[in-house]
């Protein structure tokens, strides 16, 4: 909003009333400024500080862009045999490309006699030579380009967060269908390659249609039923004698039983027939 002008007796702008009057309209429209957690930040820094360097690639098969591959072990091929550490489904590679090694903190990339050589930063750089590298170094071999990440990255652990959102259920944790189109192939093809069994465990998890909120007792207390102890995680299915159940009961101090509801609700209680909000 801006204040009407004031004047004074002599007819001119009275200044410091308008300044005084903007002052006052900023101040009150502004919010202040929220002090950082310095502890949370801290913590996370210190988690990150713990991951190894990584490779992303930012160009080549489509299913493969944005993928990450942590650096955690001594000696890693990039290749397009189904035997290499970093598969790379591209006939512009080859079988071995080229080899990562990790020494003491530090990174050295060795071309293996490619046929269509390797860069970093778009310099080729001389077989069987390694060469260390830095923080944001983009590596081609052939026609796919991966960016290093050193130790500690915040972009690698972003990155890291994206691609298991992507791959994975964020309630149970397991992998999706999109991981599954995604490593299906290469894992088929690696387990007939190199003649080892491979199983594949489907849930239906995608229909669940919520719990009963027919528990409630009258007096705030909500019980669920559970058929099969073995939905616990903790429990290992080939130690136990039988199938049992068990009752669940939440004691509550509400006064009603659509208090309880609520405050289950809010706790995130998955009741089948929950209104949604407008």
């Amino acid at each position: 909003m801006v204040p009407k002008k004031k004047q004074n007796d002599d007819g001119e702008d009275d200044l410091e009333e308008i300044t005084e009057s903007l002052n006052e309209e900023t101040h009150s429209s502004e919010e202040k400024t929220r002090l950082v957690n310095n502890k949370t930040f801290n913590e996370k820094r210190d988690k990150f500080a713990k991951s190894p360097a990584s490779l992303v690639m930012i160009e080549g098969p489509a299913g493969y862009v944005g993928k990450r591959w942590p650096l955690d072990q001594a000696d890693i091929i990039i290749g397009r045999s189904m035997t290499s550490t970093i598969f790379v489904d591209d006939k512009s590679v080859s079988k071995s490309h080229a080899k990562i090694t990790v020494s003491n903190g530090d990174v050295y990339l060795l071309d293996l006699e490619s046929t269509n050589k390797t860069e970093v930063n778009d310099d080729t750089i001389q077989a069987l030579l390694p060469i260390k590298l830095k923080n944001n170094d983009q590596v081609k071999t052939g026609n796919v380009l991966f960016k290093f990440l050193e130790s500690g990255s915040f972009e690698a652990a972003a990155i890291e967060t994206l691609q298991n959102r992507s791959e994975k259920d964020p309630l149970t944790g397991i992998f999706n269908k999109g991981a599954l189109n995604l490593k299906g192939l290469e894992s088929f093809k690696r387990a007939k390659l190199l003649k080892v069994p491979l199983s594949i465990a489907v849930f239906d998890i995608d229909h669940f249609k919520g719990i009963n909120d027919k528990g409630f007792d009258g007096r705030g207390n909500y019980t669920l039923g559970v058929k099969e102890q073995i939905i616990f995680p903790e429990i290992s299915i080939d130690k136990i004698k039988g199938i049992s159940g068990m009752d669940i009961t939440f004691v509550t101090n509400a006064e009603n039983d659509e208090q309880s509801y609520e405050l289950l609700k809010a706790f995130g209680m998955p009741f089948a027939n929950a209104k949604k909000e407008a």
